[in-house]
């Protein structure tokens, strides 16, 4: 009986000097891997590409969980592109899944790996990518403004902005995104910087509908009016649906002065196109120029009663009115035109001014002032609740956010 209980006991002994010996090595290999992954992270830091990349490929080897692969993989990638080794990197990022919580940011750095080469139909569609994922995720949507900036997207830049600051927990960069848009409504990138990157862009990409677009605008707006012509052409043929394409055509005609092609054009167009809001300011300035003015007062009257406040018409139908005689009419456009200018310089001001400045209740809720006067519901809404957030008894930032609260469309 002794000896038997001696043999179980030295058996179960031995069992447990392998079981500790399993644990141990794995425990071990844990312990390694995760040293692997910390001290890849301080090379990081230090700016050590080469050390860090050795580091990283061997936790990687040492078969990580997923979650970690994942974030390894994110880590490598970048260091990889710093290394410029970057068909390595973008197989990397494109391995990581969509279902994994590391793939927002995977597409944002892949989106960003297109961006630097020109590739913006492919960076635009991974970077939106990113934000369907993770609403929150950093860059994607900051990197899409400025392609939308660069493009003279501006109606795509308001949506996306406002819908950004609808998701953002941060004040500053809630208020960035504001600011943002003013920027780009007063801003614009020189044609001639435009053009060269389009230029460039479309040896790469010839398929790129909207870098071709900016190229015919950059193109007119430098004074190169046939090779903008000539481009805008080639698009109409491949593009006939596109209003954007008709428009920036009729643009470019009436950068030059030729109303006869305007009408020419005009009188071609299919009925979808030429009734479009952004046309029918051609079909005015065509009759304008052949002094029909009731004809081209009908439409500049049309286009108030869809938007009162687009200071271009209200300053156009004050001529027409001017021909008609009508002084008094006239005088109450131009006068509406100058209020709507006065507006939108004074919004340019207080943006110019915020350097530095204290982002206050009063500066919120006078951003929003100016954003009612000119038509930016939207963005007055917005402005009216940062200064709220601010200062909560602000009564002129209450008394604004309900009158827009109660006009609401």
């Amino acid at each position: 009986m002794a000896n038997r209980s001696s043999t179980k006991l030295a058996l179960v002994a031995a069992c447990g000097v392998v079981l500790l010996s399993g644990v141990g090595w794995g425990l071990a290999s844990y312990l390694n891997r995760k040293s692997s992954l910390v001290q890849a992270r301080t090379l990081l830091a230090a700016g050590d590409w080469a050390r860090a990349e050795v580091e990283l490929k061997k936790y990687l080897a040492g078969g990580a969980r997923a979650a970690q692969t994942n974030e390894a993989k994110l880590l490598l990638a970048q260091v990889l592109a710093r290394l410029e080794k970057h068909g390595e990197s973008l197989e990397l990022l494109e391995s990581i899944p969509d279902t994994a919580p590391e793939a927002p940011r995977a597409r944002v750095a892949q989106g960003n790996h297109y961006w630097d080469r020109a590739g913006w139909l492919k960076a635009e569609s991974l970077w939106k990518r990113a934000l369907q994922l993770d609403p929150r995720v950093p860059e994607a949507g900051w990197w899409l403004l400025d392609l939308y900036f660069m493009h003279g997207r501006f109606q795509e830049a308001e949506q996306l902005a406002l819908q950004l600051y609808d998701t953002e927990p941060d004040s500053r960069d809630r208020i960035g995104l504001l600011w943002e848009l003013v920027r780009q409504d007063n801003e614009r990138m020189d044609p001639s910087t435009v053009k060269g990157r389009m230029e460039d862009a479309l040896r790469e990409h010839p398929d790129d509908f909207h870098s071709q677009l900016a190229l015919a605008r950059s193109y007119g707006g430098s004074g190169q009016i046939e090779k903008a012509l000539n481009l805008v052409q080639q698009l109409a043929s491949a593009h006939v649906s596109s209003v954007e394409v008709w428009e920036t055509w009729l643009w470019c005609l009436y950068e030059s002065g030729n109303f006869a092609e305007i009408r020419q054009l005009l009188e071609s167009l299919s009925p979808e196109i030429s009734s479009d809001r952004r046309v029918q300011k051609y079909h005015a300035a065509a009759l304008e120029d052949a002094g029909d003015w009731s004809a081209a007062r009908e439409i500049y009257e049309k286009r108030l009663q869809g938007d009162p406040y687009d200071r271009k018409a209200h300053y156009r139908l004050s001529r027409v009115l001017r021909g008609l005689g009508q002084e008094q009419q006239a005088d109450w456009h131009e006068q509406r035109s100058r209020q709507l200018d006065a507006a939108r310089e004074n919004l340019a001001r207080l943006y110019a001014s915020r350097s530095g400045a204290l982002v206050t209740g009063d500066l919120c809720a006078q951003a929003a002032d100016y954003c009612e006067a000119l038509g930016r519901r939207e963005q007055a809404l917005r402005w009216f609740q940062e200064a709220l957030r601010r200062e909560p008894t602000h009564k002129a930032a209450a008394a604004g956010l309900a009158r827009l609260t109660d006009s609401a469309p």
